[in-house]
């Protein structure tokens, strides 16, 4: 049991108990874990082969997050109407035009084109999450 009248629940049991309802996962959970697998497969552990594995990692997307959109949407507020929020609301019309377009600019501008769409969410993961 978690609390009671006489001891409330701490912080980190509210925490631990405070679940999304169930749901299935949406397409663009999916697609962000299926690139997180591919970055893992291919960019960090070079497979099949290094060789091979430089030229597909610049085929890899990035796997943006939530607060990695929330970024972009500050950069770009009017790149995708309705502006997706969450990885949650991305459908498979949008995971094609959104949100590597937009992190393909945001690279070409801020880093001069000179990143990976594959390291774009290292680099930003780290920095958010500070």
């Amino acid at each position: 049991m978690i609390g009671s009248q006489e001891h409330p629940p701490s912080r980190k049991e509210k925490e631990r108990t405070n679940h999304k309802e169930f749901a299935p996962a949406s397409y663009g959970q999916i697609a962000k874990t299926f690139d997180v697998v591919l970055k893992v497969t291919v960019y960090y552990s070079h497979l099949p082969n290094c060789e091979k594995s430089r030229v597909i990692s610049g085929w890899l997307n990035a796997a943006v997050d939530t607060k990695m959109m929330a970024m972009l949407k500050r950069c770009y507020p009017k790149a995708l109407q309705p502006w997706l929020s969450t990885v949650e609301q991305v459908g498979r019309e949008d995971y094609k035009k959104f949100p590597h377009k937009v992190v393909r600019r945001f690279i070409a501008e801020k880093h001069c084109g000179k990143i990976l769409l594959v390291q774009f969410d290292d680099i930003y993961w780290k920095i958010l999450n500070r």
